[in-house]
């Protein structure tokens, strides 16, 4: 514990050199976003996630940013779901940390655009497709092995896919 100042706190938070915000569960309406802890000589007392459209022609976060406060998140916690976006539009999230005298900075950033309809459904259908493909490929697989043994075996080969039973014929 710091000993008592009366001097005020005029030095705001900080987060580590080359922080980053990194963005997962990407939807049509939605990011999940974290980022690392702030450090402050007095104490965290919390952050601030912002939301805003991504501002054409602006080029400095620090300049243009009059974003949307989509919450608030206590320290030691350090991802926020971002909810309420619009579907395939670029987004500009930021996250502040702020300490006891009212000290706020940003400190990480990043656009993204969120999904479109088609994008999502897309997406959705890719992951079947692939589900359907491997299930079609053991299917082949299981039906050449069984072959093959019925084969090596001159036995009379019945396959439920291809009618009746039929004699090998040697």
């Amino acid at each position: 514990m710091k000993p008592f100042s009366l001097a005020p706190d005029n030095v705001p938070p900080s987060f580590p050199v080359s922080s980053r915000l990194d963005l997962t569960g990407l939807s049509m309406t939605g990011v999940t976003v974290s980022w690392p802890n702030a450090t402050d000589d007095v104490g965290i007392v919390g952050y601030r996630v912002y939301w805003e459209t991504y501002p054409t022609g602006c080029t400095d976060l620090y300049y243009c940013a009059n974003g949307v406060l989509a919450g608030t998140v206590s320290p030691g916690t350090n991802s926020f779901t971002v909810n309420g976006l619009n579907p395939g539009v670029h987004y500009l999230i930021w996250v502040e940390a702020g300490d006891a005298s009212g000290n706020w900075v940003i400190g990480v950033d990043a656009d993204v655009t969120t999904y479109t309809v088609l994008q999502q459904y897309w997406y959705l259908f890719a992951a079947g497709g692939v589900f359907l493909v491997a299930v079609l490929l053991f299917d082949e697989h299981v039906k050449e092995r069984r072959k093959r043994r019925q084969d090596a075996t001159h036995q009379p080969r019945h396959d439920l896919d291809s009618g009746p039973m039929i004699p090998k014929v040697a």
